[in-house]
């Protein structure tokens, strides 16, 4: 997110009214659609984060187990899980 656009585009609310989006692009040296996406009160903050679950997120017990007391190396760990 281009965080000085953002901020500069709610500094200068009255100016708005009067310049165009093509205007304000060339102004602060992005694309017109970043303008609009701002304008628009749609922006990066408005976003979840994804929740994104890993395939070794139910190992992962396991794996802190290993290598932290017994030291095993990934090949080691990744044989136990397999059996």
């Amino acid at each position: 997110m281009r965080k000085d656009v953002f901020n500069q585009l709610k500094l200068i609310k009255e100016d708005i009214s009067v310049l165009n989006k093509s205007e304000l692009a060339r102004r602060f040296n992005c694309d017109r659609r970043t303008v609009d996406k701002y304008l628009n009160g749609t922006n990066a903050e408005s976003r979840k984060p994804r929740d994104i679950k890993s395939k070794i997120d139910d190992f992962k017990e396991i794996i802190i187990d290993k290598v932290d007391n017994w030291g095993s190396n990934s090949m080691a760990v990744f044989k136990f899980i397999q059996k």
